[in-house]
């Protein structure tokens, strides 16, 4: 199957991360798979990308200064990327993430090509503006298919756009590759991982912590990522005069030794589409301590089977029972790779390809008709 998969970047997110992964996978089994960006060549990848992957680099990420300017390179985007389809000839076209979307349905549609389009987030919480709103409700009518990750993201579909859509989960890489090694340390490490922004809730998670500090004398806090927020965050740490036991490690490529050396994984986003971070982390063997969200959350973490689930204002309690008791956090570091075998990347990749051969097929009825 020839395969053009389309997003804006290749930068240290969890669309992207999917994406390497999907696409590593698609062409190691023998797909010719290509590769279509909006960001310039200049722009480094940051997720790799297997050498027979056909790279499309399209240069139409340039930043506008107002609407009409907006308008212009978004028309760009659509007619660059529909020269680039009919270019390739693909069988598929898949596309992640909402703006991104929008763009490639046009595209699709005006190179006479088939397109899955994938929505990332959970859209009742991820506010994008009232005409990005539009543009989604009026394109995604067009496409041959949207994906969500959860059944309550494709109940919203269904109340507010009238869309049916598919769920299909985010892959981990090969779960059984994943061997949690025992790492003795005299102290104890609280993980926490996800971008600086408000979403992913690090500022209550940074103000629990505090609170546990005296009680907790021997752990520390390490949250890895960046964002927006970093400033704001270092400067709640200094004025706590606790510096030495929360710090803010940046963007790691290296997140199974992370993983490794994590005691406890907690995860406090005010809402997700599909946390990979937390897949990440039970594929790894870590026991888990998420507050509750919308999204696939519960779906993953099977209602409190595979970790530990909490409401945003029990957080303290959670992480102080967790960590306080070894034998729980053995306890849920058994459970927690049974978690994720239905999200191997094999699987999961066929999954989109399944859903790609309908759609393909249906698109040849329809034109011979």
């Amino acid at each position: 199957m020839k395969i053009a998969f389309v997003i804006s970047t290749f930068s240290a997110g969890g669309a992207e991360r999917v994406a390497s992964l999907l696409c590593n996978q698609w062409v190691a089994a023998g797909h010719d798979v290509h590769l279509c960006l909006f960001q310039g060549k200049d722009i480094e990848l940051f997720y790799p990308v297997d050498e027979k992957i056909h790279l499309h680099q399209l240069d139409v990420m340039s930043v506008a200064s107002n609407k009409i300017n907006m308008a212009k390179q978004f028309l760009n985007r659509v007619l660059s990327l529909k020269e680039t389809l009919e270019e390739i000839k693909p069988d598929i076209v898949f596309s992640f993430l909402t703006e991104t979307n929008v763009a490639a349905i046009l595209a699709a549609r005006m190179a006479h090509t088939p397109i899955i389009v994938s929505e990332r987030v959970h859209p009742q919480y991820h506010k994008v503006g009232s005409l990005k709103n539009l543009a989604r409700k009026l394109s995604y009518n067009f496409a041959d298919q949207v994906t969500v990750q959860s059944e309550d993201i494709k109940a919203w579909f269904s109340q507010k756009l009238k869309l049916e859509t598919k769920i299909i989960p985010n892959p981990i890489a090969s779960v059984t590759s994943f061997s949690r090694k025992t790492v003795l340390s005299e102290r104890k490490k609280l993980v926490a991982m996800g971008r600086l922004e408000k979403q992913k809730g690090f500022d209550h998670l940074i103000s629990t912590f505090i609170s546990l500090q005296n009680e907790f004398p021997d752990w520390d806090l390490k949250i890895y990522g960046t964002g927006s927020l970093r400033d704001d965050f270092q400067r709640k740490i200094n004025e706590a005069h606790i510096s030495d036991r929360i710090t803010l490690e940046g963007v790691t490529t290296q997140v199974n030794d992370v993983f490794a050396h994590a005691d406890v994984f907690v995860h406090t986003a005010q809402y997700e589409g599909f946390p990979n971070v937390i897949v990440e982390a039970l594929a790894n063997g870590c026991c888990v301590v998420a507050t509750k969200s919308p999204g696939a959350l519960r779906d993953i973490l099977n209602d409190g089977k595979f970790g530990i689930l909490c409401e945003h204002q029990e957080l303290e309690n959670a992480l102080s029972k967790t960590m306080s008791n070894p034998n729980l956090r053995v306890e849920m570091r058994a459970k927690a790779q049974e978690a994720v075998k239905r999200y191997d990347l094999a699987l999961v990749a066929d999954m989109w390809l399944e859903e790609a051969s309908k759609v393909i097929e249906k698109s040849k009825e329809k034109n011979k008709s």
